[in-house]
């Protein structure tokens, strides 16, 4: 870890004069975040946390490439130059996808014209990202997918997007998230990555000024998380032979809220992606308040992959059962007559 103390000073050094500089570089790129009725802040707030996870990615892929190629081989499974080429275009396509859409505000189907694309060539290109089986741990079942391979590892990571995109709504929610989901990656692998480390370093520092809602994370950040851990969970399910099961039950909790809430829509006859104030933190603050909130969402994805670790993922299918369970009791405890007609 010595060997990239410079590199973490480095990031530490850049984030915080990042962030202290945020309002300055929110109003040069006039780039803000609005209050409006399905948003929680009272203030606008410059929602690009997400530009500096962006550097903070690209300054640690030029040291480390340059450093020890092998490290990026090691843990981020990425196999020579051409590899990483593919996987940085691809990384700066989402990060600008989702910097235009803080700005602009995209619709759903122009943000899916230019992913879906840029990730099946990603997919095309390298492939240890086709997902050729899915494996339940439970008497080790097994589908093939055969010719459906790359079709299915594009769908997976339009999932991965989207339930990160969807369930950030309220302040440290992604952080957490983020940072439990890096710290179980590490701890699988058994070892550390300097890129992960840069990240957390990131969402440690951003849950500070987050907090305070001087900083969202904005589109391009939730983005990026997603296909970055998309990414990962995708390698080590591939590499590792990891089960399929294992690494659903890294997202649940997300990947549940965001299918709810697609089925809910489409159901109203309302866009799948247009947001509401339907999701999981939403109800919950209207029954408590933020502080509440974010606890029990931190205690819902987090316990469960707590007692996975120790008892080294041999009940997962039960704990995922039980996720299921406890979402939906949730849902029941905070549904409200007003709930159920705005949406």
């Amino acid at each position: 870890m010595s060997q990239f103390f410079v590199l973490y000073l480095l990031i530490i050094l850049i984030n915080f004069i990042y962030f202290l500089k945020i309002d300055y570089i929110s109003n040069k790129l006039q780039i803000f975040d609005r209050p409006s009725n399905i948003k929680n802040h009272k203030k606008i707030v410059p929602p690009i946390g997400g530009i500096l996870l962006f550097i903070n990615i690209v300054i640690s892929l030029f040291y480390i490439s340059f450093y020890n190629f092998n490290i990026l081989e090691i843990f981020f499974y990425i196999y020579g130059y051409k590899q990483l080429v593919v996987f940085g275009l691809t990384l700066t396509i989402i990060f600008f996808i989702g910097l235009y859409d803080d700005k602009y505000n995209l619709s759903a189907n122009q943000k899916f014209l230019v992913l879906i694309p840029s990730i099946f060539f990603l997919i095309y290109i390298d492939d240890g990202l086709q997902i050729s089986m899915i494996s339940i741990s439970i008497y080790d079942f097994q589908i093939n997918l055969n010719k459906s391979a790359s079709i299915f590892s594009l769908i997976c990571f339009l999932t991965y997007l989207n339930c990160i995109n969807m369930f950030d709504g309220i302040n440290l929610q992604t952080s957490i998230f983020s940072i439990t989901i890096i710290l179980l990656i590490q701890f699988y692998v058994g070892s550390y990555s300097p890129i992960l480390i840069v990240i957390l370093i990131f969402f440690i520092i951003f849950s500070i000024f987050n907090f305070q809602s001087k900083v969202f994370i904005g589109d391009s950040g939730t983005l990026i998380v997603g296909f970055i851990i998309g990414y990962i969970l995708i390698k080590l399910h591939n590499y590792e032979k990891i089960h399929s099961d294992v690494i659903f039950s890294f997202t649940i909790i997300p990947f549940l809220d965001m299918f709810r809430l697609i089925i809910k829509r489409l159901i109203n006859g309302k866009n799948p992606f247009n947001g509401d104030t339907n999701h999981i933190h939403h109800r919950l603050i209207k029954k408590t308040n933020y502080h509440i909130t974010i606890l029990v969402i931190f205690i819902t994805f987090f316990v469960p992959i707590l007692i996975n670790v120790i008892f080294g993922f041999k009940y997962n299918f039960i704990l995922i059962i039980l996720s299921i369970l406890v979402y939906f009791f949730l849902l029941l405890t905070t549904s409200d007559k007003k709930n159920n007609t705005q949406n």
